[in-house]
C-alpha cells in the first residue's frame, strides 16, 4: 500500500507526521495528550477524518501556551503573587483547559478506532519529522529560537534578571535544540 505522508508541506505536514505512521495495513495513530496515550490502527479514510481535529488541537495548544504566558502577568499583578507562583498557576490552568479541550472536542473522534499494542516511538516520530518537515522551516525555527534567546539575554543584561525572562531564555534554548537535531539527522546518511 502506497502512503503519502502528508497532503501539505510546511507546519501542518509536520504536525501530521507527529501522530501518524504508515504501515503495510494502513496507519498507526498516536493519541494526543500528556499521558496515557493509546495507539490505534486507522485506515486512510479514518486518517483523513482525524487530520483536521489533530491540526485544530495543535492550534488550540499553541494558543493556550501563548495565553498562559500572558496570563502569568495578570495573575501576578491581580493577586500580588510571586512570579514563580503565578507562572505555575498559569501553566496548571493552561493544562486543565487543554485537557478539557481534548476530552470534549477530540476524544469523541477516537470512539470508532481500533486500539493496538503497536507503538509510534520517539525515534519513529523524529525520523518522520526530519524527513517530512521542509528544510527552510527547520532553519527558520532554529533562527527564530536563537533570536529569542539573544533578545532575552540582551533584555536581561540591560534591565536585570527575573524569573520570567530566565525561563523564556531556557525554554527557547531548549526549543532551538530540536530543529538543530532534526537538521543534523537529515544530513546524516
Amino acid at each position: 500500500m502506497e502512503h503519502h505522508v502528508s497532503e501539505r508541506s510546511g507546519m501542518f505536514g509536520f504536525i501530521d507526521n507527529m501522530y501518524f505512521k504508515p504501515t503495510d495495513k494502513g496507519w498507526l495513530f498516536k493519541e494526543p495528550g500528556l499521558w496515557r496515550r493509546k495507539t490505534y490502527c486507522v485506515t486512510d479514510a479514518q486518517r483523513m477524518r482525524l487530520i483536521r481535529p489533530v491540526r485544530w488541537m495543535t492550534v488550540v495548544m499553541i494558543a493556550v501556551v501563548i495565553v498562559g504566558i500572558q496570563l502569568q502577568d495578570l495573575v501576578s499583578n491581580s493577586f500580588h503573587m510571586p512570579s514563580w507562583l503565578a507562572m505555575t498557576t498559569s501553566v496548571v490552568l493552561a493544562l486543565i483547559f487543554f485537557w478539557i479541550y481534548l476530552a470534549v472536542f477530540f476524544r469523541p473522534n477516537l470512539s470508532e478506532l481500533t486500539p493496538t499494542d503497536a507503538r509510534i516511538t520517539f525515534s519513529d516520530q523524529f525520523h518522520m519529522q526530519a524527513t517530512g518537515l521542509p528544510k527552510w522551516l527547520m532553519i527558520l525555527w532554529l533562527v527564530a529560537c536563537l533570536a529569542f534567546v539573544a533578545l532575552g539575554l540582551a533584555v536581561s543584561v540591560l534591565d536585570g534578571w527575573d524569573l520570567k525572562g530566565a525561563a523564556a531564555i531556557v525554554i527557547f534554548a531548549i526549543l532551538a535544540l530540536y530543529p538543530a537535531a532534526l537538521l543534523v539527522f537529515r544530513r546524516s546518511p
